[in-house]
């Protein structure tokens, strides 16, 4: 029985730090050899990503009319320039349903084009507007404002072996 089941509903909220205790106490019961620092990692990072993007939702996104995933297609198509679907599936971590989703929201609002594409006959190519080009780069701004702040609350030492530490994570082959 976990802690929470064992004291009954609370009556008010749990705070981070004993919403941490709680899961490790709640993985420990159902897998007792679990590694709990490797739980405490993945369990932080997701919660950590979570709330980034909720809060760049909340400040830059929702403000222009968009989403983070609607963003994400959006500086793929920057970076890489016009590409299929596939592809800016591939880059930003959505999945192809989404994808076609966004990018038929995206045309609607004149930031993107579709163009058929001239190696594969059923294919197109999605590639950013004038419109599109000046969004990115305003949303871009916003954005870098945004992780300037979370930083902030960093040493800079700190900033930058998180940084590598990330990147060091995110190259590696699992």
């Amino acid at each position: 029985m976990t802690r929470m089941a064992a004291s009954g509903s609370r009556s008010r909220g749990v705070s981070p730090q004993e919403y941490d205790e709680l899961a490790r106490d709640a993985v420990r019961q159902v897998v007792p050899s679990a590694d709990l620092e490797a739980m405490a990692f993945g369990f932080g990072l997701v919660r950590v990503a979570n709330r980034f993007q909720q809060d760049v939702e909340a400040h830059i996104m929702r403000p222009a009319g968009l989403t983070y995933a609607a963003f994400r297609v959006m500086f793929c198509i920057r970076i890489v320039g016009p590409v299929p679907p596939k592809e800016i599936a591939r880059h930003s971590n959505v999945s192809q349903a989404t994808i076609s989703s966004v990018v038929n929201t995206l045309e609607r609002r004149k930031l993107v084009t579709r163009t058929p594409s001239t190696d594969d006959g059923r294919g197109v190519i999605v590639g950013l507007t004038h419109i599109g080009e000046t969004t990115v780069t305003q949303l871009l701004h916003g954005i870098n404002e945004r992780e300037s702040r979370w930083l902030a609350a960093l040493p800079a030492d700190e900033r930058s072996r998180l940084v590598r530490t990330l990147r060091s994570l995110l190259h590696r082959e699992l």
